[in-house]
């Protein structure tokens, strides 16, 4: 922006002294100028050079100003909504029609150590640790608070109490069908 308001500046400058000097060196006889309906100024081209280089500066500005946000919305649409969610094990994809389409399918990470289900629920009946310092009593407590609140398929923030250190701990939630939950210290749970 400073380079093309520069540049503007030089251009117009320039065309001015070119103007100044043929109007007032002394060497020269004054040439008739031929009359102009507006009584004098600069000529057309002059204003069309200047509106050029005004709608290139302005684009420049928008350019500068909103290009990194379109590029930002861009990447954030190819990015997943959380990057904790577990990853989603799914077949390659087909192009006989014949074949039928199999729906992709959420599952635990191999390092998860599922808990013994303390409540019975029909949507999401167990629960699993993924880290040594969660204990399988707060992964429990996590389902059950995650299963008091509404959303179902969002990101959400639960508050669940740890039976083993007597503290509330805030997780974050996220997932279809299986919805992993970090925050605490350090802990995260699955909950499916």
């Amino acid at each position: 922006m400073v380079v093309l308001g520069s540049l503007t500046l030089c251009v117009t400058a320039s065309i001015a002294a070119v103007q100044i000097g043929q109007r007032t060196d002394p060497g020269r006889q004054p040439r008739p100028q031929p009359a102009s309906p507006s009584g004098g100024g600069p000529p057309g081209w002059m204003w069309v050079l200047l509106g050029v280089l005004t709608v290139a500066v302005l684009g420049l500005v928008g350019y500068i100003t909103i290009g990194p946000r379109l590029a930002e919305e861009a990447r954030d649409a190819d990015r997943p909504a959380n990057p904790t969610e577990s990853s989603i094990l799914a077949p390659p994809a087909t192009l006989n029609p014949a074949l039928p389409v199999r729906e992709p399918v959420e599952a635990l990470p191999s390092t998860a150590r599922p808990c013994p289900p303390v409540f019975n629920n029909p949507e999401f009946t167990s629960s699993a640790v993924g880290t040594a310092v969660t204990s399988r009593g707060f992964a429990e407590e996590v389902r059950r608070q995650y299963l008091s609140q509404l959303q179902r398929g969002r990101p959400v923030t639960i508050v669940a109490d740890s039976p083993v250190t007597g503290q509330r701990y805030s997780m974050f939630c996220g997932g279809m069908r299986v919805v992993t939950c970090t925050g605490g210290n350090n802990a995260v749970v699955y909950v499916y």
